[in-house]
């Protein structure tokens, strides 16, 4: 279930994303292709986006993610467009759901809240739309509630921003890693993020943009430049038009997904991290960047220009071609992923069997980086700790086999040791796993078999 039930998100999550897509845009794309909609190039985008394609043949969360995001998008549409409780109602029920399954989707309750703002701001039913929001506000809440019961049971933080950073802990015998880059001042801070740009649109660069989105990515900057020229076609009418738009809230269903597509960009962008890949523009987490590709395109078909239609011809041809080429070799290249694991399914068989044979009810292990979210799903009744190599300190290796009575270390082989300050009474123990390293206490202290 772990490997086809991803599989099986990817594929209606594309659909769900179609029929969104042409629900928004039901104009004609080109003249000489009548049959190619706004759908097809949106499942494009995100069908050919390497990282969605890699992490929905795993046990992530991304398919579901986006099968939700699209369900509450098509939902959404005729949702705000009749403002009524039981419509807020379900539209609270959606975004609980939503951050249950990523609290990335935060992007999307702060988008939905800026559009009852301006709903309610408007000039029609905007009292309807405040009891709507409030409506949602109360349903959303109800969703996250036991889970915020669960958090506050086995933590000592329970302050609501570390339910959605996922910063909370159960203890503070451990001390946090500062990942983030942290400037002095705010000029330091915009310089840094400005200089992020530069990796993000790259060509080539495999720690930007690129490397998931291929040529698909550079709609972003052609359309960024094409609306900077057309400014000066600006006119006092147009904005007086777009305004009145606005208060008669008759594009609240529209801009709401502009909205989440330009809060997902400004928040990668904002991210930087002094650990591992410093920027996330490669990772799983930019692929909701998708939005605003898919609306970077509607923008520049619309200006009906021979030049931009080449250009637009030649991203989406050759995004295509790359794009294909890369999801092929990801499936070839699973040989090494599939013998890496295998052994993680043995190693997940060790630790059960280190557990019966030690007549446990559970065991406490550390893992290096991200091998937790890979076994976690494998094991049953084994408690986890996560350490990082060249952040965690010495200190917290001695907690973790002192105070915190962990039974194993496992650490991928692939790494320094040398980022790994380990303390002196440990030892190597089932020397004969290839791609792991596990470790135990010399001398472990005795523990209750009813822990």
């Amino acid at each position: 279930m772990a490997i086809w039930l991803p599989t099986y998100f990817y594929l209606l999550s594309l659909i769900l994303a179609y029929f969104w897509a042409n629900k928004i845009w039901t104009e004609r794309l080109f003249a000489k292709f009548p049959n190619l909609n706004a759908g097809h190039f949106l499942v494009i985008f995100l069908g050919l986006n390497s990282s969605y394609f890699l992490f929905t043949s795993r046990p992530y969360t991304e398919g579901l993610a986006f099968v939700l995001l699209f369900s509450f998008l098509l939902r959404s549409h005729s949702l705000l467009k009749s403002p009524r409780i039981l419509n807020g109602l379900e539209i609270g029920i959606w975004l609980g759901l939503l951050l249950l399954t990523r609290s990335q989707w935060l992007i999307v309750v702060v988008a939905v809240t800026i559009a009852y703002v301006f709903a309610i701001f408007g000039k029609q039913n905007r009292y309807l739309y405040l009891g709507m929001a409030l409506t949602s506000a109360t349903s959303l809440m109800l969703v996250l509630l036991p889970f915020w019961v669960y958090v506050a049971g086995i933590s000592e933080e329970t302050r609501w921003f570390n339910f959605f950073h996922f910063s909370a802990r159960p203890n503070s015998l451990l001390s946090i890693p500062a990942f983030a880059i942290n400037e002095s001042s705010f000029s330091e801070f915009l310089k840094d993020r400005l200089s992020g740009f530069s990796v993000a649109f790259g060509y080539l660069n495999r720690y930007g943009y690129f490397s998931i989105f291929h040529e698909f990515i550079y709609l972003i900057p052609v359309a960024f430049i094409v609306l900077l020229t057309s400014l000066r076609q600006l006119t006092v009418q147009k904005i007086k038009s777009f305004v009145a738009a606005v208060e008669q809230n008759d594009k609240v269903a529209w801009y709401l997904p502009v909205l989440i597509a330009i809060g997902a960009f400004a928040v990668i962008h904002l991210l930087h991290n002094d650990y591992i890949s410093e920027w996330y523009f490669r990772r799983r987490h930019a692929i909701p960047v998708v939005l605003l590709v898919f609306f970077s395109f509607i923008y520049l078909v619309r200006r009906k220009s021979r030049l931009l239609n080449f250009v637009l011809f030649t991203i989406l041809f050759s995004g295509t071609m790359l794009g294909l080429v890369r999801n092929i070799y990801i499936v070839k290249n699973q040989q090494h992923e599939t013998a890496l694991e295998f052994e993680r399914g043995n190693l997940a068989e060790w630790l059960e069997g280190e557990r019966k044979s030690a007549g446990r009810k559970a065991l406490t292990i550390a893992v290096s980086d991200n091998e937790g979210q890979r076994l976690v799903w494998r094991t049953r009744k084994i408690n986890y700790h996560w350490v990082f190599h060249g952040a965690t300190t010495y200190s917290d290796y001695q907690t973790l086999f002192g105070e915190l009575a962990c039974d194993y270390l496992v650490l991928r082989n692939n790494q320094d040791s040398a980022d790994y300050p380990l303390p002196d009474n440990i030892e190597r123990v089932a020397e004969d796993f290839e791609h792991f390293e596990i470790y135990r206490v010399d001398n472990p202290p005795d523990v209750d078999a009813s822990s």
